[in-house]
């Protein structure tokens, strides 16, 4: 049966000799009609050794919600489609329909055929893209295959180099009236379907490379859209679906911007089941050349890992005390949190985890980040610190990044 699967992916051209539990993986991707509906479709194969898998996902194209398709073990040219998350077969994920496929010139022709009703609707697509990856480890069945291909955020071939991710996640966008903050052109970049928004950069001067930070930004947007489309996913059965889990309410906005770094402030409130909503503040600060995201510790010499704990050096507690005794430090003259939620805010300081230190006009400020929902009131921006002292516990990296407000050239 595994011959049928093999004339799908018959471009593939495999090495005899694999390493140890690696796994060679080829994607056929196909876009066309199910009934008048677009579709997009892939067939994924496996192989690693002696073992040979297959499995299959598509979406429809109005609503890029993923939809996981097994091979039948009985008839070849048969997939058979689960519901929701499911990747096998069982008394909570039973078969809800068919495709069946056959190799047509261009790509595939066939039917699917529902399980509830048994209605039949003609399926036609064409084959629009080829891909091959490397997996590092064994894949010896088709629900190991659809997990290992599922979309993950920190891995690139997820995104542009992924063909069926990339015409999942990047659909038709709309952009905002522009804005201009410290010589660079922002806009609001909004993807139609989810209304899920990020935003976008240009620089008026000719020649200014922007390449990486633009790639950066589409990436971040591209991430909010991929959670927003899941937590729709996870919503469908109930009363709240088709609202992209709030995500759509998620807003960022540019705080500040110079030649080297790039400050975006996220927050809202999203719902993706459960009791409550997560209401949510971070903020992101980018390296304007590299387009990488920074964090406290590629800026700052502060913490120090100690049992599965962060804890502040000897020198940064010193300065800290004087941050959070001295009212000169107060990011704004009422600053801080209710008075009932207090202590819990100080905690909140005390641990580390959730302390986000981002650039301003002004100097560093220290801000409480995606503190947990019970006491998310707790976040706030709290101080705000000079440059220079902060100087002693800059990285080479910082220094370079801040060395004009240090009073450098």
């Amino acid at each position: 049966m595994m011959k049928f699967y093999k004339y799908f992916i018959a471009a593939a051209i495999f090495t005899p000799s694999l390493a140890l539990a690696e796994t060679q993986i080829s994607q056929n991707v196909y876009e066309g009609t199910l009934g008048k509906t677009k579709i997009t479709l892939q067939i994924l194969r496996a192989q690693s050794g002696t073992s040979d898998v297959a499995a299959a996902t598509y979406f429809y194209n109005s609503k890029r919600q993923n939809i996981n398709l097994l091979p039948s073990d009985n008839s070849a040219g048969v997939f058979n489609e689960l519901p929701g998350d499911c990747t096998d077969i069982d008394e909570d994920c039973k078969v809800r329909a068919e495709f069946n496929l056959k190799i047509s010139t261009i790509g595939l022709i066939g039917n699917w055929v529902s399980k509830t009703d048994n209605k039949s609707y003609p399926v036609d697509l064409k084959l629009v893209a080829q891909k091959q990856y490397v997996f590092k480890s064994d894949i010896t069945s088709a629900s190991d295959l659809l997990d290992v291909s599922s979309f993950h955020y920190e891995d690139s071939r997820n995104f542009d180099t992924n063909p069926y991710f990339k015409k999942q996640y990047y659909g038709s966008v709309s952009y905002s009236a522009p804005k201009i903050v410290n010589g660079y052109k922002f806009q609001t970049i909004s993807d139609n379907l989810t209304k899920i928004s990020y935003v976008s950069i240009e620089s008026p001067q000719k020649g200014h490379d922007l390449t990486n930070i633009k790639n950066a930004l589409s990436l971040r947007h591209i991430e909010l859209v991929a959670e927003g489309l899941e937590c729709n996913n996870t919503l469908a059965e109930t009363s709240d679906k088709n609202t992209y889990g709030y995500y759509n309410e998620y807003m960022s906005n540019v705080i500040h911007v110079t030649d080297n770094v790039l400050v975006i402030q996220e927050g809202g409130s999203t719902y993706c089941g459960g009791a409550h909503p997560n209401n949510s503040i971070s903020h992101h600060v980018f390296d304007m050349k590299s387009g990488n995201e920074l964090s406290n510790k590629d800026l700052f010499n502060i913490f120090i890992e100690k049992d599965y704990s962060t804890e502040r050096t000897p020198q940064f507690q010193k300065l800290f005390d004087k941050i959070t005794t001295q009212k000169k430090y107060l990011y704004t003259a009422i600053a801080g949190a209710p008075d009932d939620l207090e202590e819990d805010c100080k905690a909140l300081f005390d641990e580390n985890t959730y302390i986000a230190i981002w650039p301003d006009n002004k100097g560093l400020v220290f801000s409480i980040d995606d503190a947990p929902h019970a006491i998310g009131p707790c976040m706030d921006d709290y101080y705000r610190v000079p440059y220079k002292e902060m100087l002693p516990f800059m990285t080479p990296l910082a220094k370079q990044l801040f060395a004009k407000e240090l009073g450098g050239k």
